[in-house]
């Protein structure tokens, strides 16, 4: 019986070798498709944490936006806005929390920074409100509505120049923006550029036929040139356009009151404080058309609540001082 061959020991060794080659690249293969699992299940899980996460944040900030106006009209520097009511009070600290919990949630979004500029600026916070709003910018170059309510916050703060830099480059961005056409409107006007200021209140008009606040800003440039019947049609259109335009009531009695119309301005004064009822200029300028009427009472209790709200604001102490003085000379 021939012997059984067995090979050489180094024949053997090779065999040796190569099985635990083998099993160690089956060992890498596996380790590897494991290692690869475990990154895959890694990224899918963080997708889906950001995923949550971004629906958080969208969440907050659309019910946020509910309790706030997000395209709010552009300020009227020339003319006082009614004071906020416990209603609105209760409504800024509300949209707040959420826009807190959104900004911790995400320091990094431009939508988040942008609504908290909104609510400093309601909060009347403006300086706070500007860099929380180029926060946003710096996050997102292109982000047109966070330029234009920064052109909202430096008009509050007397900056109109800047405000028109800011409201140029939403139209920049979007050329049919129309309140950014009527803020543009508003700063040049606080800039004593009338002409220019009714061009935009037209451009915005003209894209927004239902937009009451270029109505109002076209209204107060006409009031300005003393174009006092131009003035009375704009005002009434932002009225028709929104019913409960405090501020349009009672710049719409100004006018009524400077071309003699004293009844009707009573009336519109009345309106403007059924709406607002301690809207100091609407309490004055009622209180002066009153006098002017022959109402001299009735005027001077209107007068005597401005001054009580505002102390400081001279137009209606000095308008009460006369009509004090022409009571005593009446009782003479």
């Amino acid at each position: 019986m021939p012997p059984v061959h067995h090979g050489t020991r180094s024949q053997a060794r090779a065999h040796a070798l190569d099985s635990t080659s083998v099993f160690a690249i089956v060992a890498l293969v596996a380790s590897a498709l494991a290692l690869g699992a475990t990154a895959l299940n890694f990224y899918r899980d963080l997708a889906r944490e950001r995923r949550d996460r971004a629906e958080r944040i969208n969440a907050l900030l659309e019910d946020a936006f509910d309790l706030l106006e997000s395209e709010q009209a552009a300020p009227t520097p020339w003319r006082r806005a009614p004071g906020l009511t416990s209603a609105d009070r209760q409504r800024l600290v509300e949209a707040r929390r959420k826009v807190d919990r959104a900004v911790a949630l995400d320091p990094q979004s431009a939508t988040a920074r942008r609504a908290l500029g909104l609510i400093l600026a309601e909060e009347g916070t403006a300086e706070q409100a500007v860099a929380e709003l180029q926060r946003a910018i710096a996050l997102e170059p292109r982000f047109a509505a966070a330029y234009y309510n920064l052109g909202n916050s430096f008009l509050r703060l007397g900056r109109p120049a800047e405000a028109i830099d800011a409201y140029r480059r939403v139209i920049e961005f979007d050329p049919k923006h129309a309140y950014a056409h009527t803020g543009l409107g508003s700063a040049l006007r606080a800039e004593g550029k009338l002409d220019d200021a009714i061009g935009e209140y037209q451009r915005a008009i003209e894209i927004a036929p239902s937009l009451p606040y270029a109505y109002y800003g076209l209204g107060s440039v006409f009031q300005a040139q003393q174009r006092y019947d131009a003035a009375i049609e704009q005002f009434r259109e932002a009225i028709k356009r929104a019913p409960d335009y405090t501020v349009a009531y009672a710049d719409l009695a100004d006018v009524l009151a400077a071309t003699g119309r004293l009844d009707e301005a009573i009336a519109q004064y009345r309106a403007a404080l059924t709406l607002s009822p301690t809207y100091v200029p609407a309490l004055a300028g009622r209180g002066e058309a009153l006098v002017r009427a022959g109402r001299l009472q009735e005027g001077v209790a209107d007068l005597r609540r401005a001054t009580e709200l505002d102390p400081d604001w001279e137009q209606p102490r000095a308008a009460l001082a006369r009509a004090l003085g022409q009571g005593a000379t009446a009782k003479r």
